[in-house]
């Protein structure tokens, strides 16, 4: 029995478990103020974009459509459309959407918010469990510490976006198969999350549905030597949702149909092992878990953990199955995408806590100051060695919350709305911040989504003239940043084509989204140093003849 737990022990009115729920609900209380705060201060970016815009269509036609309004949403000049519907994303996302937009208005805070509850509820569903294993509340303490303070972790909640479902599902999974494998309830609870989670992100159901499968060969084996009926039985609770769901997805969401299945075969061998290799550096980089940490585990693996043993092939397993099945073209980035470990995010927390937690009970208060500069700081992700330079995320993050930096997205629409009417149209350039402004600023038609030859497609031909390239010209024209000079060029060839545009407006923010949910994507302080002209966003209207 600790200090701590012997004092408790004097005063029956406060026993370690009350102690244990209060240090929970505190925990809880401040990671939710932590997800909501500002929650809709920032405009949607774009992957939050096109789940708000399908949540726009489910409630017009109650199906994931292309066409909303005179507006049509073609990412990447229509690479998830098939007949006109978004067959390649998800369908849970955006029905999720719908219902912040249907009760709360069209606004970046409603729709984030049904994905924000999803972050609470995770942090809930974790706590439970430590409440039931540990009667230590310093371990408490301590798994506070790295929930809290993984600021990654609070991001991913943060949007309008899979990562919120898909990870509370996966937690709720993760944490019934360790704990609860053979009562019939958590199986059934297992199966409806895995149908769940395949509606919300169909690699992050297969990368969690093979780390089950190599969990139960390595460390459940014991489980096959059950009576066949009972075999049978749970079988049929484990894969009765989520084939159900798969039902539905090859009906209406089968992502093989369109052109995404494409980018499957986009890389050699070669390049996999080099994305492999790349997420481990960016699991670390963006403060998953820190590098130390992680060998730290390791080394408790081999010395006979046998929880963290599971847990690190469980790891190795999910990032293994996320390589092979990843969309990214290796040869156009220097960078993993990290998001789609974002799924990974509650397992890096255990592993952590797993390892604190032990080193608390061998070294007492000294590791408690470990944990500190684990949790709190990038000490150990290598910040020494960074151009950033030691400091502390979540500090950065609180900073961020107080004052917010500008963003590209909210004065741009906020432009258009104010000098545009109805009926008038707009080119964005690059592609994908047409829809962040297509969501903010809807009054105005999208241009030039899809390129000349797509007219002849059957499935785009009824089209207007102004969704194609050059088959009509915009009255206006939307170039962030860098792609301005792009534009300027186009525009000297407009010209002698007879289509004139001035520049009307330059709007004085950086033009990046950098409140993305990948740190290393992400800015928590205003960017003041840089050059309107070239780093702003230039806007040009049509000239009259």
């Amino acid at each position: 029995m600790t200090r701590l737990q012997s004092e408790y022990s004097a005063h029956p009115w406060m026993t370690t478990e009350h102690v244990k729920v209060a240090l929970s609900c505190v925990i809880v209380l401040i990671f939710t103020t932590l997800v909501f705060s500002r929650l809709g201060r920032y405009p949607l970016w774009d992957d939050e974009a096109m789940d708000a815009l399908n949540g726009k269509s489910i409630l017009q036609s109650g199906d994931t459509v292309a066409q909303i309004d005179h507006n049509i949403v073609a990412y990447r000049g229509g690479l998830l459309l098939v007949n006109g519907r978004h067959q390649g994303m998800p369908p849970l996302p955006g029905y999720l959407a719908s219902l912040g937009l249907r009760f709360m208005g069209q606004t970046a805070l409603a729709a984030r918010v049904p994905f924000a509850i999803c972050g609470p509820l995770c942090v809930v569903a974790i706590l439970y469990i430590a409440n039931k294993r540990w009667d230590d509340p310093i371990k408490i303490i301590i798994l506070g510490m790295a929930i809290l303070g993984n600021v990654s972790f609070i991001l991913f909640f943060r949007n309008a976006h899979y990562y919120g479902p898909a990870m509370l599902m996966t937690t709720v999974i993760a944490l019934l198969w360790l704990y609860r494998p053979e009562d019939w309830r958590a199986q059934c609870m297992i199966g409806i999350c895995s149908g769940l989670l395949l509606l919300s992100m169909y690699s992050w159901f297969i990368s969690v549905s093979m780390c089950l499968a190599v969990d139960t060969l390595l460390f459940r084996r014991h489980l096959f030597r059950l009576p066949v009926h009972q075999l049978a039985c749970g079988f049929l609770r484990l894969l009765t949702p989520p084939l159900f769901a798969g039902l539905i997805v090859l009906w209406g969401w089968n992502p093989l149909g369109t052109k995404l299945a494409g980018y499957l075969q986009a890389n050699t061998a070669w390049q996999r092992i080099q994305l492999f290799g790349w997420t481990l550096r960016d699991l670390n980089a963006c403060e998953f878990i820190s590098a130390v940490i992680a060998a730290v585990a390791i080394v408790m693996a081999f010395k006979g953990s046998a929880s963290l043993s599971r847990m690190l092939v469980g790891m190795a397993t999910y990032i293994i199955c996320m390589t092979l099945m990843s969309t990214q073209v290796v040869s156009v980035t220097s960078v993993a995408d990290i998001r789609y470990m974002a799924a990974a995010l509650p397992l890096c927390i255990a592993i952590t806590s797993n390892v604190l937690t032990r080193l608390w009970e061998r070294y007492g208060a000294p590791a408690l100051l470990f944990a500190a500069l684990a949790c709190f700081t990038n000490v150990f992700n290598g910040g020494i060695f960074s151009t950033a330079g030691v400091h502390s995320t979540i500090n950065e993050y609180i900073h961020e919350l107080v004052w917010p930096p500008e963003e590209p997205y909210g004065p741009t629409a906020d432009w258009l709305n104010r000098n545009a009417t109805s009926g008038q149209s707009v080119w964005v350039v690059p592609d994908y911040a047409t829809y962040p402004l297509m969501f903010h600023a809807p009054h105005l038609t999208y241009a030039w989504q899809f390129d000349p030859a797509q007219a002849n497609d059957k499935e785009f031909r009824e089209l207007p003239a102004i969704h194609f390239k050059g088959a009509e010209f915009p009255d206006f024209i939307v170039a962030f940043g860098p792609f301005a000079k792009q534009i300027e060029a186009l525009l000297v060839q407009f010209a002698a084509e007879g289509h004139n545009y001035e520049r009307v407006a330059t709007i004085n923010v950086f033009w990046k989204d950098l409140y993305r949910p990948e740190l290393f994507w992400r800015t928590f302080r205003p960017i003041r140093d840089f050059d309107p002209s070239r780093d702003g966003i230039q806007v040009f209207k049509k000239a009259k003849p």
